[in-house]
């Protein structure tokens, strides 16, 4: 009877360890990432936003594309990333929080950015590329490229 107890406590034990190790987070990120840019190509935070797309790609090991989305005072684009999948593979890149921007989580980024995210999108995906985007802004070409926008 003894033995039995002490079986069943043990194969429990097991059980739960199991259960707690597969419950990390996934590797992220798993697929391509995508920055939306709420201005055309080559103006406004655009030249920046493909700068920093080449250094995450280098951090992250995935590619990474931007797409622009200009018009309705960013708000297109604001639209657009609210209504991705709360992943953490598509990303807002822009100067200033979009006000009217519902659905997306703002992080301000160096003090001089802001990335959004879809609400709802995994802490860990934020936490990862908020830190890889601060290290990436480190680098004097983009801290520069930041700088001219600032000034423009």
């Amino acid at each position: 009877m003894h033995d039995r107890r002490t079986f069943l406590l043990a194969s429990a034990a097991y059980a739960l360890i199991a259960v707690v190790l597969s419950a990390r987070p996934p590797a992220f990120p798993s697929r391509p990432l995508v920055l939306v840019v709420p201005s055309a190509a080559g103006s406004g935070i655009d030249p920046v936003a493909r700068a920093l797309a080449r250094r995450l790609a280098a951090a992250l090991g995935q590619p990474v594309r931007v797409e622009n989305l200009p018009g309705g005072g960013g708000d297109i684009a604001a639209s657009v990333v609210s209504g991705e999948r709360p992943d953490g593979h598509t990303f807002l890149v822009t100067l200033d929080a979009i006000a009217s921007a519902r659905g997306v989580e703002y992080l301000e980024v160096g003090r001089c950015c802001w990335i959004a995210a879809p609400a709802g999108t995994p802490r860990h995906a934020l936490e990862r590329l908020h830190r890889e985007v601060e290290v990436a802004l480190s680098a004097p070409e983009l801290r520069e490229q930041f700088a001219q926008l600032r000034r423009n």
